[in-house]
């Protein structure tokens, strides 16, 4: 049989005692399905866990991280059908927007009840496309795979380029999303540091629950931050506390007995004081799910620190829209996206000679222009097709979106 057909099995096995009634985060299914092969992987994830809470406990909540935490991302896109194949605007949409609820800065934050608006976390992880791949050559941290694997999500092909998947890019400095089908009843799943081999760690997301949905035309972003979540050691929020006893090893996250659908209207109340239903670690609809908590925060950070020491420390490129988390900055790209023509305007006024260069997504450089410029320079691009690009000047890159017709 091969590894989708017991990654089936095991599935059925979870589904027929779980109810569900839509697609939904499937870390408990992953846990349950690793730990059946491997009997010592519950101990060791309970012993992280402790180390994890004597940290928090040791840092007395003055745990202060590292400052400017960004975290290049390298994105698989493993398709099958037309409809998997996320375009690179939805791709840079879901980041954009990931990165505003990891800021607290989401325009959502109205529906934390004032019980909670104390606690919002409000900064302290932020993520990028990864500008360089590991050899240091220009990159943009969006990879395409064409699959004839169903499921593909569920497979152990997705992790393996000549099974039909997508090898990772190195996992200890980069975090790895694989976008792909995971079948009718799970949304994705986040694994914890230590969970799986270092191959497979990172975050599975179907497509089907990123793609924009109804006339607002927003991507649906919020399984991706849930999954981050637990990517980053968070626990669900309720953490299988069926008699109110056990929690999630936040101490500003309330005890809480069951997760919550839908879009719940607060108060909601299972172990004796209001339930945070609307934080990211809940169940709840994208749209009523809107905030971390600062103990969350802190955690997730923590856990960068203790497991996962190297991501957002090496010298790669970050590239986003707005550049905003670019190391350094020396021009601007406008208008971005483009279609035709850009302009470049350079920080340093006087002239400064150096090589202009632009690459597509598989890393081919496409255009290149040598000289010396300072201000500002229009220039008229080659006919290209829709997507993202690198525009690289020197040692330093910027993200390029080139519009459709």
């Amino acid at each position: 049989m091969s590894s989708t057909g017991y990654v089936a099995l095991a599935l059925g096995g979870w589904l027929m005692g779980t109810a569900l009634g839509a697609q939904t985060c499937g870390q408990e299914w992953l846990v349950r399905y690793l730990a059946a092969r491997d009997t010592r992987l519950e101990d060791r994830l309970a012993r992280q866990q402790e180390r994890l809470d004597s940290a928090m406990e040791a840092s007395g909540g003055t745990f202060a991280p590292r400052a400017g935490v960004v975290i290049p991302v390298v994105f698989h896109v493993v398709w099958r059908t037309p409809e998997e194949n996320l375009s690179d605007e939805v791709i840079l949409a879901l980041l954009e927007a990931m990165n505003r609820d990891f800021a607290g800065q989401n325009e959502d934050l109205w529906r934390v009840p004032e019980v909670f608006r104390s606690r919002i976390a409000s900064g302290g992880i932020q993520f990028c496309l990864a500008g360089q791949d590991p050899s240091g050559n220009p990159s943009i941290g969006i990879i395409r795979v064409r699959t004839d694997w169903k499921e593909v999500g569920l497979s152990e092909a997705l992790y393996h380029t000549q099974a039909g998947g997508s090898d990772a890019r190195d996992p200890e400095r980069y975090l790895n999303i694989w976008i792909a089908d995971t079948g009718e009843f799970i949304c994705g799943f986040g694994t914890y540091p230590g969970l799986v081999p270092v191959e497979r760690q990172g975050i599975v997301v179907d497509p089907d629950c990123l793609r924009p949905a109804g006339q607002s035309g927003k991507v649906r972003h919020r399984t991706l931050v849930h999954e981050a979540g637990h990517y980053l050691g968070l626990r669900h929020v309720w953490e299988d506390n069926e008699d109110c006893t056990t929690d999630d090893g936040v101490a500003d996250t309330p005890l809480q007995q069951h997760p919550y659908y839908g879009c719940p209207t607060h108060p909601q109340s299972s172990c004796g004081s209001d339930d945070m239903f609307m934080n990211f670690m809940d169940y709840v609809d994208d749209s009523c799910m809107v905030m971390f908590s600062r103990g969350q925060m802190e955690r997730m950070c923590m856990s960068v620190e203790l497991f996962r020491p190297r991501l957002g420390t090496g010298v790669e490129v970050c590239l986003a829209p707005s550049g905003q988390w670019q190391k350094r900055r020396p021009f601007e790209v406008f208008p971005n996206p483009a279609k035709g023509w850009i302009v470049l305007s350079f920080e340093d006024r006087s002239v400064v000679a150096g090589v202009l260069q632009l690459f597509d997504a598989s890393g081919r450089c496409v255009w290149r222009r040598k000289g010396a410029w300072g201000g500002a320079l229009r220039i008229d691009l080659p006919e290209l097709s829709p997507g993202v690009y690198v525009i690289t000047w020197n040692e330093t890159a910027r993200l390029l979106v080139v519009a459709g017709d």
